[in-house]
């Protein structure tokens, strides 16, 4: 009788899987680098990353066929999980999005989202053939969402995509750039408009921090805070600078509640969320990945139209030319909104003194 071994047969599993951000990553790489008369951005991408096929899939996509509902690719299949795959584990927002109801507009111009209202009289034992209580979903108080659009780029000079390190400088500049734009946007107290949702904090007054200093302080802090979003429920998440974050690991190191880290709030400062109460809604389009060595774009973190009519007229200041300029821009635009379906899902304090 033989004692040869027998091996297992291959299963998915036993592949190697490319972390989703590294593939967007690549893909954006390889649109960027096909612009520049190297060929098509999908031969690009299959030649580079034979095995990565969402980075081919965004390149191919990109190169061929427009977005549209009944043509979608691995990538466009999910905005939001794509958009928290680029911003990545070090954006606040990213994680706060990960675990809250995530939703699609679908073809709709709007979506109703009933608020958050959690009851301890739903649910109950009832004995053999008795009636089972019917709970009518109360959709007296609900939140209107709407498509908004939240796009950002960036350039890049020819020789920085023609090099060996264009993958690592485009990895380099999303990570820097887009999480800690988007948790500020997220974590302000900013009025929602026609144009963008409003910030987590708008509307709503912080709590005065604990006096005293030292572990009593902390605790106290985290205590009130938990016991302002505890009503709606509680599951929830502290959000804090990291200076915030080591004193709370160090006072507390068994503390179990998760803290995420972001650079959008001021030091001293530290929120609560109730993130069962956080809706993001994002469209069933694929985000849009786009580029041009033609454009001319106004160079300015608060852009304006290129010309304006007036008396005089007014041009922006100052233009650049990608063509004149030899570069390539790149800019990623993306459906999505988001809101707390109850006003009590946030809390906040600044000025800690521990």
């Amino acid at each position: 009788m033989s004692t040869a071994s027998v091996r297992r047969p291959l299963v998915p599993e036993d592949l190697h899987r490319t972390p989703r951000a590294t593939s967007i990553c690549r893909g954006i790489t390889a649109i960027a680098r096909g612009a520049q008369g190297l060929g098509t951005v999908t031969d690009f991408a299959k030649a580079m990353w034979p095995d990565d096929r969402t980075a081919i899939e965004i390149a191919t996509k990109s190169a061929v066929t427009p977005a549209s509902t009944t043509s979608q690719t691995t990538f466009g299949a999910a905005t939001i999980s794509n958009l928290i795959s680029i911003l990545g584990p070090a954006s606040c927002a990213a994680q706060l999005f990960s675990k809250a109801l995530q939703l699609q507009f679908g073809q709709s111009a709007s979506l109703i989202v009933p608020n958050y209202t959690a009851s301890a009289t739903d649910v109950a034992f009832i004995g053999q053939g008795s009636p089972l209580p019917i709970v009518q979903l109360d959709l007296s108080s609900t939140t209107e969402l709407k498509p908004q659009k939240m796009a950002a780029g960036f350039g890049l000079v020819r020789e920085l995509t023609e090099g060996s390190n264009a993958e690592a400088f485009i990895t380099s500049a999303m990570r820097e750039k887009f999480p800690l734009a988007v948790d500020t946007l997220l974590l302000d107290d900013v009025a929602g408009t026609a144009v963008r949702p409003q910030g987590l904090r708008y509307n709503k007054a912080g709590l005065t921090a604990t006096s005293g200093g030292g572990l009593a302080a902390l605790v106290g802090d985290l205590a009130q805070l938990a016991a302002a979003v505890e009503g709606v429920s509680s599951n929830v998440v502290f959000i804090a600078p990291l200076k915030e974050k080591i004193k709370i690991a160090a006072y507390l190191p068994q503390f179990t509640v998760p803290v995420l880290t972001t650079g959008a709030l001021a030091d001293g400062t530290i929120a609560c969320v109730a993130v069962d109460a956080l809706a993001v809604c994002g469209s069933d389009q694929p985000i849009k990945i786009e580029r041009s060595i033609e454009a001319v774009i106004h160079a300015d973190t608060s852009p304006q139209p290129l010309t304006s009519a007036g008396t005089p007229n007014v041009a922006a200041f100052p233009l650049v030319s990608a063509f004149q300029v030899d570069a390539v821009i790149v800019r990623l635009i993306a459906d999505l909104t988001w809101a707390l379906r109850s006003t009590s899902a946030i809390a906040w304090t600044s000025s800690v003194t521990w």
